[in-house]
């Protein structure tokens, strides 16, 4: 699997940060783009969490609901950072954006094209299997998926 450029980590660590912030801000995005963008395990349970929690009649959860449910949750995984210290460095990460909007929407614009780039590298990759095995169907079926995302890019 293909790494996550550095670019779109710190995407996705900025939308983190400005969705804790802000949780309303999810409604001005989520038509673009959906929680399964975002690569990072620990930040997709972030946003999952406060989308959950504010679909569940929290308006704004605040960072220490969000921790307290993650905690619930049982949300960190192994080799993760602890729920509080990932939470709070987002809430610091925020503090620091002045342009918060227009970091939203190029953090937005980021992790889409990442997550552009990483279904076109898994439909190469089924590509290549799907030729080595003589599957001329599924090769047929998966080189239109391809191009289509291609002409759309």
């Amino acid at each position: 699997m293909e790494r996550t450029p550095a670019r779109a980590q710190g995407a996705e660590r900025v939308l983190a940060a400005l969705i804790v912030d802000q949780p309303s801000r999810w409604e001005a995005i989520s038509g673009q783009m959906s929680i399964e963008a975002v690569s990072d395990p620990s930040l997709r349970q972030v946003l999952a969490t406060v989308c959950e929690m504010r679909a569940g009649g929290h308006a704004d959860p605040t960072p220490a609901q969000v921790i307290s449910r993650m905690a619930l949750q049982g949300a960190e995984a192994d080799g993760a950072a602890p729920t509080d210290e990932l939470i709070s460095g987002l809430v610091q990460l925020a503090q620091t954006i002045t342009a918060k909007e227009a970091a939203l929407r190029q953090s937005v614009q980021r992790i889409l094209a990442d997550a552009q780039r990483r279904r076109l590298a898994q439909l190469r990759e089924q590509l290549r299997a799907a030729q080595q095995l003589g599957q001329d169907d599924n090769v047929n079926r998966l080189l239109v998926a391809y191009q289509a995302m291609v002409k759309g890019a």
